[in-house]
């Protein structure tokens, strides 16, 4: 059974920072100083360590014990759906900001994202613009939109293009009046949200890059993307359904197995594709920035039979558009 550190702030504070560790040591400090050095300051921190059996949990007590807006809960693994709503039944803040364990909040994040929400009572949630970088901190370009809530909305609705979950800021009473995250949804526990939020307003997001975002070849998007792309059909067909007053029950149960059934579980050599594929994109992404390390990853890349044409040609790309001295 989880416990939870009590906080010593008698106020509530405006902002609620949501966060679930697993495992995930070596990148906390970073993390969690930038979420700490923010310029606005109003706001508490609560990390879910998840049943982590390296050093997170010292290092989550060791600034728990350092910073009165942090705490801790402890638990046994859970997963990070079930994560997350722990951790959002704790919050005291009028909003949550979510972040994950490696991603980076630059300084100005939740100064612009609460001033959005204060700014546009129509709107549930907002995002911002991404820096994203590899797991060795080189720059791989960055995403940003600047639309207004309606068109941002529509994405969303027409072609399931939400928030980037790990950088968004959520209204906590919409969030608690959909149900928060649907344990259904292993793996797009995010669209699933979206939809069920622009039931009740408007997503919207800052065009400024306020975040930092980490591209890995082993994480859940690179490894589970087949499963996603199931979930967040779904996730759309609950969404008709909900709006015609039919039941979900049906699509729920379906996106339970697909979340879970033993079948699912990627074998090696599917991982090993997987990898293969986003070592692909992350070589695409840094040649068209004219870096020479992009061959690392083309290299990687090659051994997929299915892109081994495409990367000795990006190969051969590199030597002419990404020269050695």
């Amino acid at each position: 059974m989880g416990q939870t550190h009590s906080s010593k702030s008698a106020s509530p504070p405006e902002i609620s920072v949501v966060m679930s560790v697993f495992n995930g040591a070596a990148a906390l400090p970073l993390t969690l100083d930038s979420v700490l050095n923010q310029t606005y300051q109003n706001f508490e921190v609560l990390v879910v360590n998840d049943g982590s059996t390296d050093e997170s949990l010292e290092i989550l007590r060791r600034y728990e014990r350092q910073d009165h807006r942090v705490r801790v809960i402890n638990q046994a693994n859970q997963g990070l759906t079930r994560s997350l709503n722990t951790a959002c039944r704790e919050a005291r803040g009028l909003y949550i900001a979510r972040q994950d364990v490696g991603d980076v909040s630059l300084p100005d994040r939740f100064r612009k994202q609460s001033a959005l929400l204060q700014e546009a009572p129509d709107v549930v949630a907002v995002g911002c613009g991404a820096r994203r970088v590899t797991v060795e901190g080189e720059y791989l370009g960055e995403s940003t939109r600047d639309c207004s809530p309606q068109i941002i909305t529509e994405e969303l609705v027409k072609h399931g293009i939400g928030l980037i979950h790990p950088a968004s800021m959520i209204r906590t009473k919409t969030l608690r009046q959909v149900g928060g995250y649907r344990e259904q949804f292993r793996f797009a526990q995010d669209t699933d949200l979206w939809l069920r939020l622009v039931e009740h307003g408007m997503l919207a997001e800052s065009p400024d890059p306020l975040f930092q975002l980490v591209v890995e070849t082993d994480g859940i998007s690179a490894l589970q993307i087949d499963r996603q792309r199931k979930l967040w059909e779904i996730a759309r067909e609950c969404r008709t359904a909900r709006l015609q007053g039919k039941s979900e029950e049906a699509l729920l149960e379906k996106a339970v197995m697909i979340s879970s059934e033993q079948s699912s579980i990627l074998s090696h050599s599917q991982q090993r594709l997987q990898h293969q594929r986003a070592a692909y994109f992350i070589g695409s992404q840094l040649l068209a920035l004219r870096n020479k390390r992009c061959r690392r990853y083309f290299s990687k890349s090659l051994a997929s039979p299915s892109l081994a044409i495409p990367s000795i040609a990006k190969l051969l790309q590199s030597l002419v558009r990404c020269p050695s001295s």
